[in-house]
């Protein structure tokens, strides 16, 4: 069971950060591999779980899964080209 952080808590500042330090990360191989596609990913943005055309049928899966939505944190992956690394929007 994940837990969840209060709203402006040390906590849920630290699982922010690390989620966007993550994403920044997260292998571009692996997002172009769900183009078009609704992504969950872990809270803390190292890995996908699940991907599905629409949000709807992502959150369906997960269920199916066993899994809880809301414990995800959902991305659309577009089909264009503008895919990059949020480390290579800061420089």
């Amino acid at each position: 069971m994940i837990e969840h952080a209060n709203p402006g808590s040390a906590t849920e500042a630290s699982g922010l950060a690390s989620y966007q330090a993550n994403r920044a990360s997260f292998p571009r191989e692996e997002l172009l591999r769900h183009l078009g596609d609704w992504v969950a990913f872990t809270r803390d943005g190292s890995r996908i779980v699940d991907s599905n055309p629409t949000l709807e049928g992502l959150e369906a899966q997960l269920r199916a899964a066993g899994r809880e939505p809301q414990d995800y944190v959902y991305e659309s992956v577009p089909t264009d080209d503008w895919i990059c690394s949020a480390a290579g929007l800061s420089s």
